[in-house]
């Protein structure tokens, strides 16, 4: 049993700093060399710049399941971390893809951000996408690889989601994103798109 140093720099979408308490969660009991550490949470409390410091456990060999929960929202981003060099976390709003590595994470960026004003088709290395006007914008194939994108719709205009072939979003046809509202869209299966709108 050992610990992982895991640092980062929290900010928010617009770019100012993560004032709020994290939430780190241990989602799976530990058992390494005959020292058992139970499912818990560790709070972590961000210094004035957005920076924090935590150590979290690891096994000698294999991986810990952890959930990084902010309290805004309750966004979450699940990571799985072993033994290994510490890692840092430096932006929240890129889902991370977690390598079959074990001892890699992909680090956590800042969002590329695309401003539209005409009919879009989201692209696989797009982030946040910027709409503005009476539009619609269309997500890739849902595949379950983990891609996620963020649309908001900044303007007084009618911003539609749309799908690729049968696909579905949370499991019902597509919806329009309401004035001045951000959506995140979640390649979590196969022909379905997880969605907060």
């Amino acid at each position: 049993m050992t610990t992982r140093t895991v640092t980062g720099t929290i900010k928010k979408p617009d770019g100012t700093v993560y004032g709020e308490i994290l939430t780190i969660y241990l989602k799976d009991n530990i058992i390494s060399s005959s020292i058992f550490i139970p499912k818990t949470s560790i709070q972590v409390t961000t210094a004035s710049d957005g920076t924090f410091t935590v150590d979290l456990y690891v096994p000698d060999t294999g991986t810990a399941s952890y959930e990084l929960v902010f309290a805004v929202a309750e966004y979450q981003v699940p990571f799985n971390l072993g033994a290994g060099s510490s890692i840092d976390l430096s932006e929240i709003l890129s889902i991370p893809t977690v390598a079959v590595d074990p001892n890699y994470i992909t680090e956590l960026t800042t969002l590329d951000i695309k401003s539209k004003t005409a009919t879009y088709a989201i692209l696989a290395g797009d982030e946040y996408i910027r709409c503005n006007g009476t539009f619609t914008v269309t997500l890739p194939a849902a595949t379950g690889s983990g891609d996620a994108y963020i649309v908001a719709n900044v303007g007084t205009g009618t911003i539609t989601v749309a799908t690729t072939g049968g696909d579905t979003i949370s499991g019902t046809t597509p919806l329009t994103i309401p004035t001045m509202t951000i959506a995140y869209y979640i390649d979590g299966v196969a022909d379905n798109w997880d969605s907060n709108w």
